[in-house]
Order: C-alpha cells, then structure tokens, then sequence
C-alpha cells in the first residue's frame, strides 16, 4: 500500500468518496474539481519543493566537505559557500570556496585532496530517495522558493 502524505494547500488525500450506511456517497464532479485545483498547486508547489530539496543535498555535502578541508590558518573552510537555488524553472545549488588558493588545494594537498569532490561522490548513491523525502518534507511544508537562503561558513575553523 502506498503511504499518504499531505500535501500543502491541497485536498491531496482526502477521499472524494465516502462510505455511508446506505453505501457510498461522493461526487465525481467535485472530485474532478478539486483535482483541477489540486493540479494547479501541484504544479507550482513541486518545482519550488524540489529546489529546496536540492538545496538540502548540498548543505548535506558541504558539511561533510568543511572538516574533510586542510586547515593552516582556516581561511579556506570559512570560505565554504553553498548558494541556494533562485529560479524554480532549473534549479541548481553552488557549493564552493571562495579563495584563491582553493583550486589548488582541492587538487594537489598532499592528505586533504578533493575535500570536495569525495563527499559529493560518497552522496551520490542515496541522493535519489534523500531528495525524494526531501520534496516530500518540503511539499508538506509548503516552502517556498524566495525563503531559501545561501549557507555560509564563516564561523568554521
């Protein structure tokens, strides 16, 4: 059996249908209203759900990058940055460090190499079902888009 969530601002998972004492009672019509209703929420809601799931997935990554970083006078790791999604349309989150020896870093530190790169890859397995029950959460939440906010990491040593 499927498991039933609400969904924000919808009738998702009420039953257009009742079972009375004399057999059941409903209305098509209704039904097909409020499915049409449903519908157009839908179709907003699930774009904005989605970027703030993807926007989870990357805080998920970067928290795990910050201490993977090399650590000399902490600069690099409170540089960390992830930038949340700004268009429903074709979301996407930045993850980054912004100084410029970052590059550098990521590539040739003799231990801490792709401090990046590593916990990206090790996410990549679980991410589907982890953005999955994220755009459920975020659905049941109603987020929205404009109450996404970027993730600094200035206070990282």
């Amino acid at each position: 059996m499927a498991s039933r969530f609400k969904v924000y601002g919808t009738k998702v998972g009420k039953s257009v249908v009742r079972k009375t004492a004399k057999g059941f009672k409903g209305s098509l019509i209704g039904g097909l209203t409020d499915a049409q209703n449903n519908l157009k929420i839908l179709k907003k809601l699930v774009p904005e759900a989605f970027a703030a799931a993807l926007l989870d997935q990357a805080v998920m990554i970067m928290d795990k990058s910050v201490p993977e970083a090399p650590i000399l006078t902490g600069d690099l790791r409170r540089s960390a940055k992830v930038t949340a999604p700004k268009t429903s349309k074709q979301p996407e989150a930045g993850l980054s460090y912004n100084v410029p020896y970052a590059l550098m870093q990521h590539e040739t530190h003799k231990s801490k190499s792709k401090f990046l790169e590593r916990p990206y890859n090790e996410s990549l397995p679980s991410a589907p079902g982890r953005i999955a029950d994220n755009v459920r959460k975020h659905m049941e939440k109603g987020t929205k888009l404009s109450s996404l906010k970027d993730k600094t990491y200035e206070d990282q040593v």
